[in-house]
């Protein structure tokens, strides 16, 4: 939506007028080389600049932007899986897509320490993007970031239940300095098992020292290990096998997040909300109770819509009260194999030896950065984390909303699959993870698989064939109401988009 009106060169309908709303929310943007040149190169890729063009764009930056000769500090010690970093000239392009506002509570927000975090705020910050999910306190952290376009004022607040041991920002205390940091939703997991589980939690928590400095607590006849952020309870009434998993979301990350959409309800007329959550897994479209029940809370407080990633795939929508609840829009950007910066840390990584030693001696590499290329490297990597090409396959959700007074009433969401250049282009492999209009016959693929995703909430997702400029589309409709004027409105904003 951004400048219709001030752009002659599109036909752009009254699907998209100042009394009706249209965000379009992208998923994880992890982002490690140049792309704009490569996308104004490729028709697909040209195709989906400029459908972003003209929109307002909401996505999740994942990284850190570093200038390597500013740059005066070093990568953490732990990271968010990866140390993901690039510099600022990869980010220079980001307009081009729509993009405006972006959130930053994640669990790479501070991959590279605090001095990282700032550094990236202040790039995104010098291109023009409002931020929201980091800051110099917790409570800072919590507050909306806003932007304002065609009379309408929009925020965004932004949390994270993906945590680093010190990635959490906290507040000052008396004499104690705030520490910087993300917007946290911490999950605590309380576990009941019985006595068989519980003898071997034990032995496990002993032999690898996860719980050395508390290990086992008796209070009054109840036997209790504490491991990080879970708690293993011996529960008699349990058949000595029996293991039974809750998740509980810390009740003062909830109020404190409810108290900055409260703010930002009160200061703007739509609010969006943005959650970085993996889950058990990364790859399933599981919604674990515990997301989904505080997801529905924080619309009932004003949000107005919620944009899911985390887990680098799609996984379900749902409709709640009128209100969309994207759980996750997998990734925008995922070019991760071509990070610029590596750091020793990943290449000692234990894991990585682990599954080495496990593989057959054809398939395996010698983990030392003087004997095998960053790209050997990265590649192996990829295989042993993300070897799907459901990693690479996407959709851009663009949600319309009819605005009644003060009250914005979803009218019908449009979904425009893409794809992320999974496969190698011409032999080489610097095009993975650069997104594109996806072609009919893999959009086809992307829809079903979200149908399939969606339907344990109900939501119906039509997919539309459709011939523009001579070429085989489908796109993905959700509708509020199936009245034939709003159909007909839907497939009028397609045509202009593809224009």
């Amino acid at each position: 939506m951004n400048d219709l009106k001030e752009n002659n060169d599109r036909n752009i309908t009254n699907s998209i007028v100042s009394d009706v709303i249209t965000i379009a929310t992208v998923g994880d943007i992890i982002l490690t080389v140049d792309f704009i040149e490569k996308m104004e190169s490729h028709p697909e890729c040209l195709e989906l600049i400029n459908i972003l063009k003209h929109l307002l764009v909401v996505g999740n930056y994942e990284g850190t932007i570093i200038d390597p000769d500013d740059f005066e500090s070093y990568p953490d010690a732990l990271s968010g899986f990866g140390w993901l970093a690039t510099e600022p000239s990869a980010v220079e392009g980001l307009n081009s897509l729509g993009l405006k506002m972006l959130s930053r509570a994640n669990n790479h927000a501070t991959d590279w320490g605090r001095e990282g975090m700032y550094m990236t705020n202040a790039y995104l910050e010098e291109e023009g993007f409002v931020h929201a999910g980091t800051g110099d306190s917790r409570l800072a952290s919590r507050e909306p970031c806003y932007y304002s376009e065609n009379d309408i004022d929009y925020s965004l607040i932004s949390w994270t239940t993906e945590i680093t041991a010190d990635s959490t920002a906290s507040n000052s205390l008396f004499s104690v300095e705030a520490r910087p940091g993300v917007s946290s939703l911490h999950r605590h997991t309380y576990i009941r098992v019985g006595s068989n589980a519980y003898n071997l939690v034990k032995q496990v928590a002993a032999a690898t020292g996860v719980s050395p400095s508390i290990g086992e607590l008796e209070i009054n006849g109840y036997k209790l290990i504490n491991i990080a952020n879970s708690v293993v309870e011996l529960d008699y009434g349990l058949s000595p096998d029996q293991i039974v998993i809750e998740n509980k979301l810390d009740q003062i990350d909830v109020e404190e997040i409810k108290e900055g959409i409260q703010e930002a309800r009160a200061n703007s007329d739509f609010v969006i909300a943005a959650q970085h959550h993996h889950g058990l897994y990364n790859n399933t479209t599981n919604v674990d109770n515990d997301i989904q029940e505080f997801c529905r809370e924080v619309i009932d407080e004003g949000v107005d819509l919620i944009f899911g990633h985390g887990p680098h795939r799609l996984r379900g929508i749902e409709i709640y009260k009128g209100k969309p609840i994207f759980y996750s829009l997998g990734n925008f950007f995922f070019t991760d194999n071509t990070q610029q910066f590596l750091t020793w840390d990943e290449w000692e990584r234990y894991l990585w030896r682990v599954l080495n030693n496990h593989l057959p001696s054809s398939e395996r590499i010698d983990l030392d950065p003087y004997q095998t290329s960053v790209e050997d490297f990265l590649e192996w990597k990829r295989l042993m984390v993300f070897p799907s090409d459901l990693n690479f396959k996407s959709v851009i959700a663009i949600s319309i909303f009819n605005r009644i007074g003060n009250k914005n009433i979803l009218s019908f969401i449009l979904l425009i699959p893409i794809e992320l250049f999974f496969e190698e282009v011409n032999g080489t492999k610097e095009w993975r993870g650069i997104p594109r209009v996806a072609d009919a016959e893999t959009a086809d693929e992307i829809l079903e698989y979200l149908q399939n995703a969606s339907n344990e909430f109900n939501t119906d997702i039509d997919i539309i064939s459709l011939n523009i400029r001579n070429k085989p589309r489908k796109v993905g409709l959700i509708f509020q109401d199936d009245r034939s004027d709003i159909r007909d409105s839907a497939l009028e904003l397609i045509k202009d988009l593809f224009k």
